[in-house]
């Protein structure tokens, strides 16, 4: 998730696409630190918590790709 925010953020126009949204949601550019912070404090027991909770195997689609043969 971090790389994801860094890769949003690598150039002019995501720069500006960010500044305007937190702009918007009435923050300022020091929230995009707190949010790589929050990510990068959260652990793999956090996730697979959160994951076991709204992630229900039973609502899943299983996709195989690749050739019968």
């Amino acid at each position: 998730m971090a790389g994801e925010m860094m890769r949003i953020l690598d150039g002019p126009f995501g720069i500006a696409d960010v500044t305007t949204e937190n702009i918007l949601c009435g923050f300022d550019n020091s929230h995009i630190q707190h949010n790589l912070e929050r990510i990068r404090q959260t652990s793999s027991e956090e996730i697979l918590s959160l994951a076991q909770k709204y992630l229900d195997p039973k609502d899943m689609v299983t996709v195989v790709v690749g050739d019968i043969d």
